[in-house]
C-alpha cells in the first residue's frame, strides 16, 4: 500500500485489511488514492482533506472564507476546474494560489505547464470545491444572459457557506457508510426524544447510549475499530481539532432533520483509557419546550411563579442538581417576559436554549468573560431583566443582589437540595440576611420525574397500595384509591414517556422575612412553612403519584424516599 494509505491505517481511519485491499486496487488501476477514496465514498470528504493536508504538509483551506472576486475568471475553463479537482484562487506575484483536493495529480502538472506559472497549493474539501465551482459556473451563465449587480454572486456564495463549518448534512456527496450510521444514530435519538448521546470506547466494543427521560439506555454496541473514525467525524463537523486526542474539547453543530427543521447539538470529547469518548447534547428550540402549563406546577405554584416573573425588580432563584430542569424553568419565565419593550440579557455556561429578542452571552473564562464580568457589563447597558446561568461565588452573588435591589429583575440558579437551603447557601457565600430579604422574591426547588406511559400504565390494587406505600413510609399521605405502576409497550419500551417537574415554591413573605432576619434555623423555617401549608418536593411528587402521572418507584428514585 502507498504511504498515504499507510498514514490512514496508522491514524485508525482505515483498518489494515481495508488498507491492503485499497492499495492493491490502486496499483492495478493507477488511480490516485485520494480520488479512489472519494469516488468509493470510503472516507468523508472533509476528514480526508485534513489527512491530505497533513500528509503533504500543506495548509488546509476553508473556501467559505475566500474572497471570490480574487478568482481569475479567465481560468475557469481549464480542465482541472471542469473536472472539479482544482480551482485557481488568486494570483500572487509570480505564482498562482490553487485550491485542490490533492496535489499529486498529473492534470495539475499539465495545467501548470499550460499556464506557464508555478502553483502553490491549498488543500480543500472536495464537496465544498465542487459546490463552489458549480456556483461560479452558474453565476457566469447568469451574467452572460443578464446583467446583474456585482454583489449578487457573493450573496449566493454566503448563502451556500454561512453554516458550512458547522452543518451536518448526510445527503452530501462522498458520504461514507460510517457517516450514514452516525446520521441514523442521531436521528433515532431525536425521534426517541433523547437528550444526550454517549459514544464510549472500550477494549472490545464501542458502546452507544441514549439518555432518555434522565436515564441512560444502551442502543448499540459496534466494533471498537470504528471508534476513531466515528469520533473523528464528529470532531470534523463540530470544527474541533481532530489531531488532538489528549485534552477535552467542546463544540457544537447543526443537523438538518428534514427540509424545514434543523437541531443544534453540543459536543464534548474527553480522552479515556481506550480512546476518546464523545457526548452529544441535543438542544431543543425554545418553541418546543417553553410552556408554563407543561412544567408541572400546581395552580398555586404556577400563580406564584407568574407573579414573581412580572415583578419590576428583585430576584428569582431556581435550585436543584444538574439535570433537574432549572434552565427550562428560567427560560419559561423569560418567554413570558420577552417583548420589544424589555432589554433582556443572559450570561450562561453554556447557552442551551436559543431565544430571539434576548442578548445571550457565553462564558469564556480564557478571555476573562466570567459571570461576574458579564454582570458588570450588563449593568452598564440599560438592562430591564438579567439572567445569570448560575451563582457560583460570592462576587457574582453580591453583584446580582445589588442589581435586584436597584430596579432590575434578576433570574439565576443555585445548587442546593431544597428551597430553604438556598437561603443558607447565600449566607454562606457572604450575602447578609437583610440583603436576601430585600432582593429575593421567590425560591423554587425542583426535580424531574419520568411520566408513566399513558398507553400501558397499570392500575394496582388497594392491597398492593398499602403494602408498597407503607414500605416507603408515606401511606397516610396517599388519598387516591387507584394508583398506577410502570409496564411496557412498543411506544415507550420501559413504562415511561417524557418527564414532568415536581416543585417547592418558597415566596419570601413577611413571616419568612422575619425568620431570616432573626437568623432562625433551617429546621424552624421548614417547620413554620409546613404549618402554613407550603408544598414541599415530597408533597408535589406524591400529588403526581395520586394523579397517575408517575409512580412511587420513580419518585423514590429521584428524591430518595
Amino acid at each position: 500500500m502507498d504511504d498515504f494509505i499507510q498514514l490512514l491505517v496508522k491514524e485508525g481511519i482505515l483498518t489494515e485489511e481495508e488498507g491492503l485491499r485499497i492499495g492493491e486496487h490502486i496499483i492495478h488501476t493507477s488511480i490516485s488514492s485520494v480520488l479512489y477514496l472519494l469516488d468509493e465514498k470510503i472516507i468523508e470528504s472533509r476528514l480526508l482533506a485534513h489527512y491530505v493536508a497533513k500528509y503533504y504538509h500543506l495548509p488546509l483551506y476553508n473556501l467559505a472564507e475566500h474572497d471570490l472576486s480574487l478568482i481569475p475568471k479567465e481560468m475557469l475553463h481549464i480542465p482541472v476546474v471542469q473536472k472539479k479537482i482544482a480551482l485557481p484562487l488568486m494570483k500572487e506575484k509570480d505564482k498562482l494560489i490553487v485550491a485542490t483536493i490533492t496535489p499529486d495529480l498529473v492534470e495539475l502538472s499539465e495545467a501548470e505547464k499550460l499556464l506557464g506559472i508555478s502553483f502553490e497549493y491549498r488543500i480543500v474539501d472536495a464537496v465544498a470545491l465542487a459546490e463552489i465551482i458549480e456556483a461560479l459556473k452558474a453565476s457566469e451563465e447568469h451574467l452572460v444572459k443578464k446583467k446583474s449587480d456585482p454583489d449578487s454572486f457573493l450573496r449566493k456564495k454566503r448563502s451556500l457557506f454561512d453554516e458550512e463549518n458547522n452543518y451536518f448534512d448526510s445527503n452530501s456527496h462522498f458520504v461514507t457508510e460510517n457517516t450514514r450510521f452516525l446520521d441514523s444514530v442521531i436521528r433515532n435519538a431525536v425521534s426517541h426524544r433523547a437528550s444526550d448521546i454517549h459514544f464510549e470506547p472500550y477494549e472490545k466494543k464501542f458502546r452507544i447510549r441514549y439518555r432518555k427521560d434522565g436515564v441512560l439506555q444502551e442502543i448499540s454496541s459496534v466494533s471498537p475499530t470504528l471508534a476513531s473514525t466515528l469520533i473523528a467525524r464528529l470532531k470534523v463537523i463540530a470544527n474541533l481539532n481532530i489531531s488532538e486526542h489528549r485534552v477535552p474539547q467542546d463544540g457544537r453543530f447543526k443537523m438538518k432533520i428534514d427540509k424545514d427543521k434543523s437541531i443544534d447539538i453540543r459536543i464534548s470529547t474527553c480522552p479515556t483509557l481506550h480512546g476518546e469518548k464523545a457526548v452529544l447534547r441535543i438542544l431543543e428550540s425554545s418553541e418546543n419546550v417553553l410552556n408554563v402549563d407543561l412544567l408541572g406546577f400546581d395552580e398555586a405554584q404556577k400563580n406564584a411563579f407568574i407573579r414573581a416573573a412580572h415583578s419590576s425588580q428583585g430576584m428569582i432563584l431556581v435550585t436543584g442538581p444538574t439535570g433537574s430542569g432549572k434552565t427550562v424553568t428560567l427560560y419559561t419565565a423569560l418567554s413570558i417576559l420577552n417583548s420589544i419593550e424589555k432589554n433582556i440579557s443572559t450570561i450562561e455556561d453554556p447557552i442551551e436554549i436559543y431565544m430571539d429578542g434576548i442578548n445571550q452571552v457565553q462564558v469564556n473564562a480564557k478571555t476573562g468573560l466570567t459571570f461576574s464580568a458579564a454582570l458588570r457589563a450588563f449593568l452598564r447597558q440599560d438592562p430591564d431583566i438579567i439572567m445569570v446561568g448560575e451563582i457560583r461565588d460570592g462576587e457574582t452573588a453580591e453583584i446580582a443582589v445589588k442589581a435586584a435591589q436597584t430596579g432590575h429583575l434578576v433570574l439565576s440558579t443555585l445548587h442546593t437540595n431544597s428551597a430553604v437551603l438556598a437561603i443558607q447557601r447565600l449566607i454562606n457565600i457572604g450575602i447578609q440576611p437583610f440583603d436576601i430579604v430585600s432582593s429575593v422574591i421567590i425560591i423554587i426547588a425542583q426535580r424531574l420525574v419520568r411520566k408513566l406511559c399513558v398507553y400501558c400504565k397499570q392500575a394496582i390494587s388497594e392491597k398492593e397500595i398499602k403494602k408498597k406505600y407503607r414500605l416507603y413510609g408515606c401511606y397516610d399521605q396517599i388519598q387516591a384509591k387507584t394508583l398506577y405502576k410502570a409496564s411496557s409497550c412498543s411506544y415507550c419500551n420501559n413504562g415511561y414517556s417524557g418527564r414532568i417537574g415536581i416543585f417547592e415554591v418558597l415566596s419570601i413573605t413577611d413571616v419568612v422575612t422575619e425568620m431570616i432576619l432573626s437568623k432562625a434555623s433551617i429546621a424552624s423555617i421548614v417547620a413554620k412553612l409546613k404549618q402554613e401549608g407550603m408544598m414541599f418536593l415530597l408533597d408535589s411528587g406524591l400529588d403526581k403519584v395520586t394523579r397517575g402521572e408517575t409512580s412511587l418507584e420513580e419518585l423514590s428514585r429521584v428524591i430518595n424516599l
